[in-house]
């Protein structure tokens, strides 16, 4: 798994996704939903996974994840702050568990 690690990129879905999975019972914001998708690509990194950052723009990204996920009706936005629709969390779960294997 290590080497399909190596070569297969992290986009940002599941980034996303695993950022909202660890905030599942409450709202987040997208600023702290920022920083907690750079402290997971770090350690994506420090692992040796590839991540993928359209436009090598974080901030895009994010918006780019985010928007995917608000369009599959998966994840909810009321007023600035973004929430896991309880229902879909199964489908978020796998979302995330598709890197989980990438982290030590």
């Amino acid at each position: 798994m290590a080497a399909v690690g190596r070569i297969v990129p992290v986009v940002p879905v599941p980034l996303i996704a695993s950022v909202l999975l660890h905030h599942a019972e409450k709202q987040i914001s997208e600023l702290e939903l920022k920083s907690d998708v750079e402290r997971l690509i770090a350690k994506l990194e420090a692992a040796g996974a590839h991540v993928y950052i359209p436009r090598k723009d974080l901030d895009y990204a994010v918006s780019v994840g985010l928007r995917m996920l608000t369009l599959r009706r998966l994840v909810d936005e009321k007023d600035g702050l973004y929430a896991v629709r309880l229902v879909e969390l199964p489908l978020i779960r796998y979302y995330s568990n598709s890197i989980a294997h990438l982290l030590p």
